[in-house]
């Protein structure tokens, strides 16, 4: 850990700096579902096994949906208005966008640029100046770090024992698996493939094809439930299974957080794609900014008030984070976070976890925003509200500390203060990733060589910039010789013949001018 005390020249930096990592918009499903208990991984229809019709997206699969995006545009409004204008002394806030690659996270990433320029249209009497709006960056192996970044060379016997171990821990939600095909079949009918409440609703992994899943029943209400939230905030009409009750709605969900809960959080695997988030976090929290592989972009304009990375990604990229730095959040209802609460890791297409970073204070505000779709219990979503729970710590922050010391403030953040002997909220956290990561050595080798390749490209910058400057002042210096020269030689030249005809002697312009001309170079 580097510890660092902020000196007087921490004031001429900008004052604040936030990283949000948020998911995707609601998107359209996928219309197959696979099982995970037959010898080959075969995938079935989906339709074959409701007697409803699946909704009708006019989307291709996994894109984001019409409403999705406005939903979105919707939260950058908010992300802009209230999370990070709140302060009444803020005059100029830069923003970075970066995203995954792939088509729903390049589309939500502009949803919510769009929501923060109409939104900053809007601030014109607050005197608010909003930079960054009109870029966006693509970093894929930030969020899929197995494409070639870092290897997939974990033990796949500790990943399931991982597995294995939240399995057995994570409490499944207290509306049974059973019950919630008996709903399903009762608001959708039986399909051609035969009757949901047929099937064995026995909950077990399966460690074929290199992978510990989930396999039977669990799947086909994770699709199915997914369809039934996704098409009522998209406004598809009419929504899936349109008589399931809002109440009934957040219980089907419940088991997709409870399957990921168990699948992609707190295992190795987990571990290693949240160690290179994390550095991202960190980068951008302690510079302003993340420097994205082969970009041009270095840091924050010194000029803002508060600086803004927005990294845009998935919930596995979310989940992946918790796992890093061991932490969990509790979602108001009607979502269900786990029987005692924080055993899930609910987030909701729009949600997110929010960083802010004070360098004035050095204390750090940690929390997680997120949609509460159709709001006051109603079944026909508009634009969703926007709430915000805090991070929660499940071990102690610090290796110095016996317990804990983040403070909850109105139920709403969590604030991480800084230590004494000039350690800071932000070096708190590093040491917390660095020490949790001892657990996984696969996955500290890629965060160190994530946290080397950001401090060697910000070391180019620097030498670059230097280097500019080096030639800069040369060109100056040389400039100033060449203008003296072409001023003083005429100059020397016109005093040399001047004090000749005052003296009335015979002219040697020719050798004097060289001693005039001399004492110029040797200048």
């Amino acid at each position: 850990v580097n510890y660092r005390n902020i000196d007087n020249n921490a004031l001429m930096l900008p004052e604040k700096h936030h990283v949000i990592l948020i998911r995707h918009c609601v998107r359209s499903t996928e219309k197959k579902i696979a099982f995970y208990n037959d010898t080959t991984e075969v995938k079935y229809k989906a339709k074959g096994f409701i007697g409803s019709s699946l909704p009708k997206w006019n989307t291709p699969k996994n894109w984001c949906t019409e409403h999705g995006m406005e939903i979105i545009k919707n939260t950058g409004d908010h992300i802009l208005k209230t999370l990070l204008s709140s302060d009444k002394n803020l005059g100029n806030i830069q923003i970075q966008f970066i995203s995954d690659s792939s088509k729903r996270d390049v589309d939500t990433s502009l949803a919510l640029r769009e929501g923060m320029l109409e939104a900053a249209t809007k601030m014109d009497e607050r005197n608010i100046t909003v930079g960054g709006l009109q870029s966006l960056e693509y970093d894929h192996l930030l969020f899929k770090v197995f494409d070639g970044f870092c290897e997939s060379n974990f033990n796949s016997e500790n990943l399931a024992k991982d597995i294995q171990t939240r399995f057995s821990t994570i409490t499944p939600p207290e509306n049974d698996l059973e019950r919630m095909l008996q709903l399903l079949e009762k608001h959708g009918g039986a399909g051609k493939v035969g009757r949901l409440t047929d099937m064995n609703p026995s909950l077990r992994l399966s460690s074929s094809f290199n992978f510990t899943r989930l396999e039977g029943a669990i799947n086909i209400v994770r699709l199915l439930s997914q369809m039934v939230i996704y098409s009522r905030a998209s406004e598809v009409d009419p929504p899936f299974l349109p008589d399931i009750s809002t109440m009934a709605i957040y219980e089907l969900f419940a088991w997709t957080h409870w399957f990921r809960s168990v699948l992609v959080v707190g295992n190795v695997r987990s571990a290693i794609g949240g160690s290179v988030i994390a550095n991202a976090v960190l980068d951008a929290l302690e510079h302003g900014s993340y420097r994205v592989r082969g970009s041009t972009t270095t840091s924050c304009d010194e000029n803002a008030d508060a600086c803004v990375t927005i990294l845009v990604g998935h919930e596995g990229t979310i989940d992946n984070f918790a796992t890093a730095f061991d932490l969990h959040w509790v979602l108001r209802p009607p979502y269900i976070s786990g029987k005692v609460g924080g055993e899930y890791y609910p987030t909701p297409p729009g949600s997110g976890i929010h960083i802010e970073y004070d360098l004035q204070s050095q204390q750090t505000e940690l929390s997680y925003l997120y949609p509460v779709f159709f709001p006051e219990g109603e079944d026909n979503s508009t634009l969703p509200s926007i709430d915000c729970v805090p991070l929660v710590f499940n071990t102690p922050l610090h290796r110095q500390l016996e317990s804990s010391f983040d403070l909850i403030d109105n139920n709403h953040t969590t604030i991480i203060l800084p230590l004494k002997k000039g350690i800071s909220s932000l070096d708190v956290l590093k040491d917390r990733v660095n020490l949790l990561l001892e657990n996984y050595p696969e996955a500290k080798d890629c965060y160190y060589k994530a946290a080397n390749e950001s401090l060697h490209s910000r070391q180019a910058v620097v030498k670059k910039r230097s280097s500019a400057l080096d030639y800069n002042l040369f060109s100056s210096y040389l400039e100033l010789i060449l203008l003296s020269s072409v001023i003083l030689l005429p100059l020397c030249y016109y005093l040399q013949r001047k004090r000749r005809r005052r003296a009335k002697t015979p002219r040697n312009d020719v050798h004097e001018y060289s001693e005039c001309t001399q004492s110029i170079e040797m200048s």
